[in-house]
């Protein structure tokens, strides 16, 4: 399908368990995607410059974003990832410009480089963990680079579904938590 110009919708059947490299790479009347919860694995820049997609949904069973699956995806503003997910690779949504949110699961273990790189408007980072999970996350040099410089407030600001999670002691007699 890469470069087809004519395709607006991508719903792959359940049997499908991964995608090629390129696949719908350029293909730039795309709107809407569809994967099913059997797709281990997605090809590396499978989206590439498919710049009318507007919302992603990865299937239940991705493990990782390759590099530049949303190469130059400019009009994606939503994305929400496989609870299964572990990684996201260098430069995955470089350049989705109009990108303003995105959910990120709980067992990512490692974001890379740039792989939020031109997300300007990505103001809101909603994490599955809390905020001593997210501290322990493995995120590369530059993952964050320009993100959020374009919002209201100049940045991002990352949500912990789970909250916040603190622990210690105070003395001999006295423990507190805060969740």
């Amino acid at each position: 399908f890469k470069n087809c110009s004519s395709l607006k919708t991508i719903k792959l059947p359940e049997k499908v368990t991964s995608t090629g490299n390129y696949t719908f790479y350029g293909c730039s009347v795309i709107e809407s995607v569809e994967l099913p919860d059997s797709l281990l694995t997605i090809g590396t820049e499978l989206f590439n410059g498919c710049t009318s997609l507007k919302e992603f949904t990865s299937g239940a069973s991705v493990t990782e974003i390759p590099m530049r699956t949303f190469y130059n995806c400019t009009s994606l503003k939503t994305v929400k990832l496989s609870s299964s997910l572990k990684s996201i690779s260098e430069y995955a949504f470089y350049n989705c410009s109009q990108l303003q949110s995105i959910v990120i699961p709980e067992r990512i273990e490692t974001i890379k480089s740039y792989a939020f790189y031109g997300c300007y408007l990505l103001g809101d980072i909603y994490y599955e963990g809390n905020n001593v999970e997210w501290q322990l996350l493995t995120k590369a040099s530059g993952w964050d680079y320009s993100v959020g410089s374009k919002t209201e407030n100049g940045t991002y600001e990352v949500h912990f579904i789970k909250g916040y999670e603190t622990k210690g002691n105070c003395g001999e007699n006295l423990t507190w938590e805060f969740f």
